[in-house]
C-alpha cells in the first residue's frame, strides 16, 4: 500500500525518561481500513531512544489523563525502633488508590493502609504506587527510610574541646558536625566501605553531649607525628590519595596519625592524618540527608570541619598535696581548691613591694593556678572547689598542671624554680638554666622581665591581726613562715596553734 507520514505533534529531543502525552488527528481516515507504524531514524553516533507506550485508538474527543500528581515530601527519613516515629505522609490530593511496598521487608513492612512496621536497622525504600485508570495516569511517589536500633544514651559528660594544646593521651573524645548550629551530628560507630555515618546528637543546657549507644568513642594514643584515633579495635586513617575515603585499620600506620589544630571561638578543628596519602583532611559532609565524616583533600569542596567533644573526667572530692621537710613545695591542680579548712597554707606572688616579692595567702585557688603550699612535713587532701573560680590576679606563679615546662633561651633570667636556702634557712625562688625543666603539676616564678638576683625571697602581706607575747617554752609545735618548724629560741614571725604571733 502507500504509506503517508503523520507529524507527530510536540515530539522533541529530550535527555530524560520521561513520557509525553500525544494525540495524532486521524479524522481523515475514519471509515477506511488502516495500518499504523513507526519509523526510527538515527545514525550510528549517540543515537536517541524512543519508547511508545499506552498505544490506543479512539473514536471522538481524543482523552487526555491527568496526572497522578503523588509525592512525599521528604526523600530521607531516619526512624528509630522502639520510638514514636512520625513517618512521612503521602500527598495525593485525588484521593487515588494506591498501593505501598517496601523493598527491603527485612527492615520495614508496610500494610495496605500505609502503616509501617519497623523490624530492625537497616535500609529501605517505601514505595507508594498508582496502577492508572481512565482519568489519571499511572504514577508513584518514594523515599529512603533509615532504620536505626533505639539508642539508649549513657551519663558520661563530653564538652567541646577549644584549645588543642589541653589534648592528651588517654583522653576520650567524639567527632562532631554542623552546617547550622541547630542541628549535630557525631560520628557513628557504623563504618561504611568508604567513610563513616553520622547519628544526630543533642546538645545539652550546659554546653555538654551525653552520647548514646551508636557514638564512636576514641581514645587518643600520641605518637611522633600527632594522636591516633583508637575505636577498642582499630584506627581510622585517611585510605586514599584519590578517592575521599576515611577507613578502619586494625593497626595504627603513618595515614592514622593526625595533628590537631582548634580555632578557640568556634571549636573547629582541623584534623589532617600524616602519611603519604593526601586526601587527609578530616571533615563532616551532610550528604543531602544522609550525613557521614570522610577525608578530602584540602581544596574539597566540603569544607565543614569537625568538633572535637571530650570527655569531661569524674571530680574527685580532694587533691592530694605533700609537703616535704623543708616545710614548702610549689603545686598547681587541674582542679579549683580550697584552703579554707586545710591544714596547709597557700600563696601567690605577686610584684615587688621595695626589695622583697609580695608572697599573698590565698584560700580559694582556680584551676590551673600557680601556688605555694607551706604547712608541717605531711600528705594533705585539700578539698575540691564546688564552683569555677576566676583567675588570682597578678600572679607571677605560672602553673605546670597542663604540662611540664622547659626554661627557654628568651625566658632566661626570668624563669626561677623553687629552692631551700641553707645560708637564710627560708624557701624562695631560684633562677633556672635555659633546658631546665619542671616537673607536672608543680609551677615556676616567671617574671615581667629579666631581674638581676640569683634568688628570690618573699615580704608577706597577708598581716597579723593581733600581736600576743608567748613565753620562751610555749606550748605545741611552732612553725615560721615558710612553714618550717622552730623551737623557743627562733626570734620573729611564727605561727603557733593556727595563729601568727612574734617571739621575740
Amino acid at each position: 500500500g502507500t504509506w503517508t507520514q503523520l507529524t507527530i505533534p510536540g515530539l522533541e529531543n529530550v535527555s530524560n525518561n520521561n513520557f509525553s502525552d500525544i494525540t495524532i488527528d486521524l479524522s481523515d481516515y475514519a471509515g477506511t481500513i488502516l495500518q499504523l507504524g513507526f519509523k526510527y531514524i538515527a545514525t550510528t553516533t549517540n543515537p536517541g531512544r524512543w519508547e511508545i507506550k499506552n498505544l490506543a485508538v479512539t473514536e471522538g474527543e481524543p482523552v487526555v489523563k491527568q496526572d497522578a500528581d503523588l509525592s512525599f515530601d521528604v526523600e530521607n527519613f531516619t526512624a528509630t525502633i522502639g520510638e514514636e516515629n512520625e513517618f512521612p505522609v503521602l500527598n495525593n490530593p485525588n484521593e487515588l488508590d494506591v498501593t505501598y511496598r517496601s523493598t527491603n521487608t527485612s527492615v520495614a513492612t508496610i500494610d495496605e493502609d500505609g502503616n509501617i512496621e519497623l523490624l530492625t536497622a537497616g535500609q529501605t525504600t517505601i514505595i507508594a504506587e498508582f496502577a492508572g485508570d481512565e482519568t489519571f495516569n499511572e504514577g508513584s511517589a518514594s523515599y529512603q527510610l533509615v532504620v536505626k536500633e533505639q539508642v539508649i544514651a549513657g551519663t558520661d559528660k563530653y564538652e567541646l574541646v577549644t584549645d588543642a594544646t589541653t589534648l592528651a593521651a588517654d583522653d576520650e573524645i567524639i567527632f562532631v558536625g554542623t552546617t547550622d548550629e541547630e542541628s549535630f551530628y557525631a560520628m557513628s560507630t557504623t563504618q561504611n566501605p568508604n567513610n563513616r555515618a553520622a547519628n544526630a546528637v543533642e546538645i545539652e543546657d550546659d554546653g555538654t553531649i551525653i552520647p548514646g549507644s551508636d557514638i564512636q568513642i576514641f581514645t587518643l594514643e600520641e605518637g611522633d607525628d600527632g594522636f591516633a584515633f583508637f575505636t577498642g579495635s582499630g584506627y581510622i586513617y585517611a585510605a586514599s590519595s584519590s578517592s575521599n575515603w576515611l577507613r578502619t585499620e586494625t593497626t595504627a600506620d603513618e595515614n592514622a596519625y593526625a595533628t590537631i589544630d582548634i580555632d578557640d571561638e568556634t571549636g573547629d578543628a582541623t584534623v589532617v592524618f600524616q602519611g603519604s596519602n593526601t586526601r587527609n583532611h578530616l571533615r563532616f559532609n551532610p550528604n543531602s540527608g544522609n550525613p557521614m565524616f570522610s577525608c578530602y583533600a584540602e581544596s574539597s569542596s566540603i569544607k565543614n570541619m569537625p568538633r572535637i567533644y571530650r570527655k569531661i573526667a569524674d571530680l574527685p572530692e580532694t587533691v592530694t598535696v605533700t609537703v616535704g621537710e623543708r616545710g614548702a613545695v610549689s603545686f598547681s591542680s587541674a582542679y579549683p581548691l580550697d584552703f579554707a579548712n586545710a591544714d596547709v597554707q597557700a600563696y601567690i606572688v605577686t610584684e615587688k613591694n621595695g626589695s622583697y616579692f609580695n608572697k599573698i595567702e590565698v584560700t580559694q585557688v582556680p584551676a590551673n593556678t600557680g601556688i605555694i603550699v607551706e604547712g608541717a612535713q605531711g600528705e594533705y587532701q585539700v578539698p575540691i572547689a564546688e564552683t569555677t573560680l576566676e583567675a588570682l590576679e597578678d600572679n607571677l606563679l605560672v602553673a605546670t598542671s597542663t604540662g611540664a615546662y622547659t626554661v627557654e633561651e628568651a625566658d632566661y633570667g626570668r624563669a626561677y624554680g623553687l629552692f631551700y636556702s641553707t645560708t637564710k634557712q627560708a624557701v624562695g625562688f631560684k633562677k633556672m638554666a635555659v633546658g631546665k625543666e619542671t616537673a607536672v603539676n608543680k609551677c615556676y616564678l616567671l617574671l615581667p622581665e629579666a631581674d638581676g638576683a640569683n634568688e628570690i625571697f618573699f615580704g608577706i602581706t597577708d598581716g597579723i591581726n593581733t600581736v600576743e607575747t608567748v613565753a620562751p617554752a610555749f606550748e605545741g609545735d611552732a612553725y615560721n613562715l615558710n612553714g618550717q618548724k622552730v623551737n623557743a629560741s627562733y626570734k620573729g614571725v611564727i605561727i603557733v596553734n593556727g595563729k601568727k604571733v612574734i617571739n621575740r
